[in-house]
């Protein structure tokens, strides 16, 4: 186990640890958190496949909540979190070692997830980098489905998903009677074609889309 100390992109006063044997940070982490937008007071907000806490770290940035929910199927990854929660000063937090589709606990305002969304085997990953990154371990339909049951009426969803399953995701969505209220796409600058997306959807409302300003990724 290496663990070290980062800190959020852009929010240096965010301290945040990382173990290079788990998954990592990526842009994906980077965008989504910078996506999250809170239009209540006092709110509460799940991270599906919380890992190490970043997106809840982002969540605290932009609007401080009333509590703050993590779950985890790696205990190590809620170890790091409940850790990197202690070294920010955000106690008013509960996580979890389950999986996502048996959860039980109280509905909330927000749902937040970087779910992993990759088909097929990576003999090569070792087991905590495989259920990061491969959906058997939650599939779209089941990650929809469970945020349906544990989001209050009109509460958002906020997921990070590669475009060319938007499709897949939106009917989904409609199977579980979200509305689409904001659409992002995320660009690399040496590529012509978008290459993930940022939603946030919303329980039982239609869709009343704002497609906002595309993200372009760059390599300097």
């Amino acid at each position: 186990m290496a663990i070290r100390l980062d800190h959020l992109p852009k929010h240096e006063d965010i301290k945040l640890y990382q173990d290079d044997e788990m998954f990592k940070m990526n842009s994906d982490t980077r965008h989504l958190g910078d996506f999250l937008v809170f239009n209540k007071n006092d709110y509460t907000i799940l991270d599906v496949g919380t890992n190490n806490g970043a997106l809840l770290l982002y969540a605290h940035k932009n609007k401080k909540a009333k509590h703050y929910y993590g779950v985890d199927i790696n205990s190590r990854a809620i170890e790091l979190a409940k850790e990197n929660m202690h070294i920010n000063n955000v106690d008013n937090c509960t996580f979890y070692v389950n999986e996502f589709q048996t959860l039980k606990m109280e509905q909330v305002d927000y749902i937040v997830s970087n779910p992993p969304y990759f088909d097929g085997e990576h003999v090569s990953l070792n087991v905590d980098k495989r259920k990061a990154r491969f959906a058997e371990y939650l599939p779209l339909e089941d990650l929809i489905k469970n945020s349906k049951r544990l989001l209050k009426d009109r509460g958002s969803l906020f997921i990070v998903y590669p475009c060319f399953k938007l499709a897949q995701v939106i009917a989904m969505l409609d199977k579980y009677k979200f509305g689409v209220i904001r659409l992002q796409f995320v660009y690399d600058e040496n590529k012509d074609d978008a290459l993930v997306f940022l939603i946030e959807a919303r329980k039982g409302m239609k869709h009343y889309s704002k497609i906002c300003k595309p993200i372009v990724n760059s390599r300097v």
